[in-house]
């Protein structure tokens, strides 16, 4: 009986849910890693999902971020061409609610006009949405992003744009927080450069943000009294990573660790 319902639930979930199906995929020469957009579509709960997708050169695919497709009731979402699901919009409110508790962390709220600095594009933009699309009055973003490739995708699929009060620097983080510290200062300064579950110290080495350059930097570009937000994955060396913190806001921080991530909220004084 027992293995008859599991098989009757097995059966469900592939009804439900179906496979994900890639809709546009680009490559890059050189690293030879490719991101794709992929939709996927679970009718039990009448849900459309695009999904951002990694594939490295050893065929392995990781689903990186997800986002609510809107489709119209009379439009059957299989039916139609790649081109006519990459062309539906998704649902820009959406906001995880770990971004939502973050945010909140920072006082005063980020919703007062403050001149922010974020430092990734999260994912295919999900803290950017946040950024872009919670509050009434917006705050003054400026989005630095290595990648070209994922800037052209999460503006074109995903819902992330640029405008008067938000603008992508196409830069390497730390040679970005070098050239800035040269000119205005941050109210607040976030850092969401490595997907928690999905990082590796090829793709998104720790050399590159847990060191003592990158921790400098994000002081520099602080105002007297900004917060910076620094969302990062648990690595080997754990204590020098918080030390760094530590020593260079004055013990001005507070510390969350789960098995998979860091967050820290550290303050200039």
């Amino acid at each position: 009986m027992q293995r008859c319902i599991l098989i009757i639930a097995f059966l469900a979930y592939f009804v439900c849910a179906a496979a994900d199906h890639a809709d546009f995929t680009v490559c890059k020469k050189r690293s030879k890693l490719c991101l794709a957009v992929a939709h996927s579509e679970d009718t039990w709960n009448d849900v459309r999902t695009r999904i951002l997708q990694v594939q490295l050169p050893d065929n392995t695919t990781t689903n990186v971020r997800f986002a609510e497709v809107i489709v119209p009731f009379w439009i059957k979402f299989w039916s139609i061409s790649s081109e006519e699901r990459l062309a539906l919009p998704i649902e820009k409110s959406a906001c995880f609610k770990d971004a939502r508790d973050w945010v909140k962390a920072i006082d005063p709220p980020l919703y007062n006009r403050q001149n922010v600095l974020n430092l990734g594009l999260g994912d295919a933009g999900w803290m950017t949405n946040c950024l872009l699309n919670n509050w009434i009055t917006r705050p003054n973003v400026t989005t630095v992003e290595a990648d070209q490739m994922l800037k052209t995708i999460t503006k074109k699929y995903f819902g992330v744009y640029e405008d008067p009060l938000h603008r992508i620097v196409i830069e390497k983080p730390l040679t970005a927080l070098q050239k800035l510290k040269r000119g205005a200062k941050f109210d607040t300064i976030i850092v969401n450069l490595c997907d928690v579950f999905t990082w590796s110290y090829i793709s998104c080495s720790p050399s590159t943000w847990a060191n003592k350059q990158f921790v400098e930097g994000l002081f520099c570009n602080l105002k007297s009294g900004g917060k910076v937000l620094y969302t990062a994955p648990v690595i080997d060396n754990d204590k020098k990573f918080v030390k760094l913190f530590e020593k260079r806001f004055r013990n001005n921080c507070t510390y969350s660790r789960t098995f998979v991530e860091w967050l820290v909220i550290c303050t200039k004084p």
